[in-house]
C-alpha cells in the first residue's frame, strides 16, 4: 500500500494502515457484490421477474453508496482507496456469480450466500477496528452491518 498522506488524525500510522487494509478489503467485497447484484438484475428469469428486477436494482444502489463511504474512510485515514474493477476482482472474497440467465429462486439463494459472507466479515471488521482504537471506523462498519443484515432478511424472506 502507498505511503500515508499527511494527516492530523490521531491514529498511529501503523493502526491507520491496518484499518485501511480492512477498509480496502471491504471495498473489494462490496464492489464485487455490486456487480453481482447487477448481473442478477440483468439476467433474471422467472415468475417474479419484475419485482426482483426492481429489488436487485435497489439493493445495488444501496451497496454502491456503501462502496463510496468505505472508500472515503480509507482516504480520510491517509491511505488510498483501491477501488478499480480489477483491484476488486483480485481481492474479493466472494465466490464468482453464475454467468448467463438465472432463475429468480437461484439468484436469491446466491445473493443470500454473498450477503451472509460479507456481513460476517463486517462483524469481524468491527472488532478489528476497535482493537486498533478507531471507533469511528467501527461505527461505519456497524452501520454497514445493519444495512447488510436488513438486506439479508429481505432476501431470505423470498425463500
Amino acid at each position: 500500500m502507498a505511503e500515508r498522506r499527511k494527516t492530523k488524525i490521531d491514529i498511529s500510522k501503523n493502526n491507520a494502515l491496518m484499518i485501511a487494509k480492512i477498509l480496502n478489503q471491504t471495498l473489494a467485497d462490496l464492489s464485487d457484490l455490486f456487480t453481482q447484484l447487477k448481473q442478477a438484475h440483468w439476467n433474471l428469469q422467472g415468475a417474479n421477474f419484475i419485482a426482483l428486477h426492481k429489488f436487485f436494482d435497489e439493493l445495488a444502489e444501496e451497496v454502491e453508496k456503501a462502496v463510496d463511504i468505505v472508500a472515503e474512510r480509507a482516504v480520510t485515514l491517509g491511505y488510498p482507496a483501491e477501488g478499480t474493477a480489477r483491484m476488486a476482482a483480485a481481492s474479493s472474497r466472494l465466490p464468482e456469480f453464475k454467468s448467463g440467465f438465472i432463475s429468480d429462486k437461484n439468484s436469491i439463494k446466491l445473493l443470500i450466500d454473498r450477503y451472509a459472507l460479507i456481513a460476517k466479515n463486517v462483524r469481524a471488521a468491527i472488532e478489528e477496528s476497535e482493537s486498533y482504537g478507531d471507533l469511528i471506523t467501527a461505527d461505519l462498519f456497524i452501520d454497514l452491518g445493519a444495512m447488510l443484515d436488513k438486506s439479508l432478511w429481505f432476501l431470505e424472506s423470498h425463500i
